[in-house]
């Protein structure tokens, strides 16, 4: 054999490197979702159960920060779609949108925390589905205190809060037992908690275990001998009865009393003390679409983008 041949044979042996794999091209929203462009050009406002229902599709299958924008926008829609528009009367008065299907708000809500990342704006949305009523079948009761119309209720939670910090739990037990008091409690007991679960209960605990202090009644001193040397701080509550709280937990009692009372007369300083700077957002249900950013005059969908509806109200202000 020739030294070509030998040179030939021993090149066909060596063993052919395999070619480089390609990486597969991401796979796009519109491929996951069948149909997705034609099924939303063909939603209508009045049907928002359709806008929901694809908003969970296209919520299932989002990758991108886009398409989680697109299922907000679905939800949202189908929540303010929802509304009823009741007609001008004879008068000047101008036609007015109601409250949004309860049953669809709470869905909307909950399906909108089960997509946020942050535990803040997931807690706002949880107790925001819970305001909508506990049957499902009420119409939604947003919790509404400004500076003209304030709801007592709301104020004395709030009252009832600072007392128990300050270890007056008989004075919050009595408040808490109020009827009105005790069911707004109860709609806004998951902004008391970093869990979920239900900080009502923990309230409750802390006002059942400092009811007063037991040896100076709360005045923080005692006397132990005649006389201004006589005088000496509380031995048991060394001066400041109440429960011990971690910060977690002062925080959100301190943001729910913000929430209750509207917020008012906050400075930058108490803002950041209480949540870090983030804004303050009332437990209403009006607040979904600003919160958003989207426009609920703009329901059709056309060339990838929201386009208007002549006849349809704009959102609430």
């Amino acid at each position: 054999m020739s030294i070509h041949a030998i040179i030939i044979s021993c090149a066909l042996a060596q063993p052919v490197p395999p070619a480089p794999v390609q990486a597969d091209a991401p796979v796009s929203l519109a491929d996951r979702v069948p149909d997705l462009n034609r099924r939303l050009e063909a939603l209508r406002p009045a049907n928002p159960a359709g806008y929901f229902e694809l908003g969970e599709e296209v919520a299932a299958e989002a990758a991108t920060d886009a398409d989680r924008r697109l299922a907000r926008d679905l939800y949202i829609l189908a929540l303010e779609l929802s509304r009823k528009v009741t007609p001008a009367g004879q008068s000047d008065a101008p036609a007015t949108l109601g409250p949004p299907d309860p049953l669809l708000a709470r869905s909307v809500c909950l399906a909108l925390a089960a997509m946020e990342s942050a535990d803040e704006q997931r807690r706002w949305l949880i107790a925001l589905a819970d305001t909508t009523g506990a049957d499902l079948s009420a119409e939604p009761v947003p919790i509404r205190t400004t500076t003209t119309s304030r709801d007592p209720a709301a104020f004395d939670l709030a009252s009832a809060l600072g007392s128990i910090r300050i270890g007056e739990g008989r004075r919050a037990q009595a408040i808490l037992s109020r009827p009105g008091v005790a069911a707004l409690f109860e709609r806004v007991s998951k902004l008391l908690t970093q869990n979920f679960g239900s900080g009502a209960d923990q309230v409750r605990r802390h006002a059942e275990q400092w009811p007063t202090c037991p040896r100076c009644l709360n005045r923080r001193f005692i006397r132990e001998g005649a006389g201004p040397t006589g005088v000496v701080v509380c031995p048991h509550c060394l001066g400041t009865p109440g429960p011990r709280l971690s910060d977690e937990e002062l925080l959100a009692q301190i943001r729910t009393e913000s929430v209750l009372l509207s917020g008012q007369a906050r400075s930058w300083a108490a803002q950041i003390v209480s949540d870090g700077g983030s804004p303050l957002r009332e437990l209403d249900i009006d607040e979904l679409a600003r919160v958003f950013s989207v426009d609920p005059a703009r329901p059709v969908w056309r060339n990838g983008q929201w386009m208007p509806v002549a006849d349809r109200k704009p959102a609430k202000p």
